[in-house]
């Protein structure tokens, strides 16, 4: 992540805290909305095709990490995008998820699917009818898969100068007395600020 990401939260393990939150002890009186486990898992089913638990949760098991990064798109178009990526424990099973999900995309949604590079790294893009939506998925390194909203990933492919994790900022806003930190949640409050006129 590039040093001026305005948003990001990470945690070293995606599917151990799903299993935590979605096995989580449940009554009656729990509001049941839309990140409820089982509304999730219906959710995912209902609009891919695609078994929550099976065929994204059983490769996810490892770091990860959500932000939210400056874009420089023009026009009325939002000034951020967003950016999630996690290491998947199992390559060619996160392969397979996202040739299904690059069918259902094209077929069911009529998203026009195509392949790019970013300097010597190749994408694949997911666009909308008429433009209103962009999606991009790829890999970095072998492990790390990486999935954007709202073309954000010139903003990190190829490598930032200043990673967000050697900047002075986030170095200053997450010291802490633990030797191993499970995760992080840092916000720019200043670089947030001067973008909300354009965010949503």
């Amino acid at each position: 992540f590039p040093d001026d990401t305005l948003i990001f939260f990470s945690g070293s393990d995606l599917q151990e805290l799903w299993e935590s939150y979605s096995d989580r002890p449940t009554s009656d009186t729990d509001a049941p909305g839309p990140f409820a486990p089982k509304n999730l898992r219906e959710a995912v089913q209902e609009l891919t095709g695609i078994d929550l638990d099976q065929d994204l949760m059983a490769w996810m098991q490892g770091p990860f990490a959500l932000g939210l990064l400056p874009s420089e798109t023009g026009g009325t178009a939002p000034s951020a995008g967003l950016v999630f990526m996690v290491d998947a424990s199992d390559r060619p099973s996160a392969e397979k998820t996202f040739s299904q999900l690059d069918e259902v995309l094209s077929s069911r949604y009529r998203f026009q699917v195509s392949e790019s590079t970013i300097g010597d790294q190749a994408v694949v893009n997911w666009e909308s009818p008429f433009a209103a939506l962009t999606l991009s998925r790829g890999w970095l390194g072998e492990s790390t898969t990486f999935l954007t909203f709202n073309n954000v990933s010139t903003r990190f492919l190829p490598a930032p100068a200043t990673a967000l994790g050697n900047g002075t900022l986030f170095q200053q806003a997450t010291v802490s007395q633990l030797e191993r930190p499970q995760g992080y949640f840092f916000i720019n409050v200043d670089g947030f600020i001067a973008t909300r006129n354009k965010l949503p």
